[in-house]
């Protein structure tokens, strides 16, 4: 990915999980891994109603979805 397509996808994370521009890579994916466990928890929890139990499993996705496109660098992990 070019250095814009990686500043516009940070910029992007960024915007979709409420954090200033200016966090680095490893805040931003700490921040989107405590989001995830979160949402993962309201996606399972047995006495939520069907219409939160869905909510919660397209935030999982889209959560999911920004740190694939993320990936770990090598050592780090």
């Amino acid at each position: 990915m070019s250095t814009c397509g990686r500043y516009s996808h940070h910029k992007y994370s960024c915007a979709r999980l409420g954090l200033d521009e200016a966090v680095g890579d490893g805040e931003l994916r700490a921040v989107a891994l405590a989001t995830l466990a979160g949402w993962r928890a309201r996606a399972e929890d047995p006495f939520a109603d069907r219409d939160a139990t869905e909510t919660a499993r397209v935030v999982v996705r889209s959560v999911e979805g920004l740190l694939a496109a993320r990936p770990v660098p090598v050592g780090t992990g």
